[in-house]
């Protein structure tokens, strides 16, 4: 099949998706263009499928797939084939302008049925498909290198209030309020942040825990499959998610994962393969950007709930039976 993918190529969740949709699809056999909405970012490894499916000539008569923020989806070329749009958001409600992109479009592919159900709630008519995303089981394997005398807490993901990284030190305190054998490794960007920005969040983590944390700039996927693969577990503290792959990157590593029981990623987290943390609520999603101004809710929860877990993990690896899933 001829197919035209439309999106971003970096190191960022969007990035990291497109790419591993190409590689999957070459793999599979399909002819592939490849049109970059900004410079593509990538590898010696990925270049073997980037740049063919780039130098390909655009299919007019082929579906493009656009791999794009919701309220952005009109970024297709001129052409006769459907126009489809895989798209990813963390709210409970869609605006007037989100709904209008993406009803734009001849048909919408979610991750979740979670997020499928937001689309009916709110008024999208186009023909709305669950696509879960996978893992590259070529990158992401259980290489056990997760030491004995540190417990490795990992959190990965962007600098912002939905990501709870507000919540993360007090909870890390609680936890451990007299242990030093222990390390928080914060694995984030934002990069919308200035330097001084990225700063004042590394002071306030700092103040609280002193060298017990560590700060690790944006990774590539081998490299972050060692640093998932050395750590007892991935702590994510997501107000809400449109689907967080360093969970589902986790799973499998064979790492331990604790997160909230809602949004995106309750499509492949359980109570079986994770350790859950029950939901209180919900409260309006605003955290003084332009990115969520009350638009919608997100869910509220009981920092206690997550230094329970932690600490359970914690006194099981002080055991020295350590078996991560």
């Amino acid at each position: 099949m001829n197919l035209n993918i439309i999106g971003v190529c970096n190191n960022l969740s969007y990035g990291i998706v497109t790419k591993n949709i190409i590689k999957s699809l070459s793999e599979l056999g399909h002819k592939v263009h490849f049109s970059p909405l900004y410079p593509a970012e990538y590898n010696e490894t990925e270049k073997e499928w980037i740049e063919p499916a780039i130098s390909q000539e655009f299919f007019r008569d082929g579906p493009q797939i656009l791999i794009w923020h919701q309220h952005s989806l009109d970024r297709f070329k001129e052409g006769t084939g459907k126009r489809l749009a895989y798209t990813f958001f963390e709210l409970d409600t869609l605006t007037s302008t989100e709904r209008s992109s993406m009803n734009s479009c001849d048909e919408i592919f979610v991750s979740c049925k979670w997020a499928k159900q937001i689309c009916l709630n709110n008024s999208i008519v186009k023909p709305v498909h669950v696509v879960p995303l996978g893992v590259d089981t070529d990158i992401f394997t259980n290489r056990n290198n997760r030491p004995d005398d540190i417990f490795n807490i990992t959190c990965i993901g962007k600098i912002e209030l939905r990501k709870g990284m507000d919540k993360i030190p007090e909870t890390i305190k609680a936890a451990f309020p007299n242990q030093s054998d222990y390390k928080l490794r914060m694995s984030w960007n934002n990069p919308f942040f200035t330097k001084k920005e990225v700063k004042e969040w590394e002071d306030f983590y700092k103040r609280q825990l002193g060298d017990n944390v560590e700060f690790i700039p944006p990774l590539s996927q081998n490299e972050m499959v060692d640093l998932i693969s050395s750590s007892h577990v991935i702590l994510s503290m997501s107000r809400a998610e449109a689907w967080n792959l360093s969970l589902t990157e986790a799973l499998a590593c064979g790492t331990d994962v604790i997160a909230l029981n809602y949004s995106a990623h309750t499509e492949y987290l359980t109570n079986d393969n994770s350790y859950l943390v029950e939901p209180t609520g919900f409260e309006p999603a605003i955290d003084g950007t332009n990115w969520f101004v009350g638009q919608g809710s997100w869910a509220t929860y009981n920092n206690e709930d997550f230094s329970r877990r932690l600490r359970h993990l914690y006194d099981i690896f002080k055991t020295g039976y350590w078996s991560p899933s």
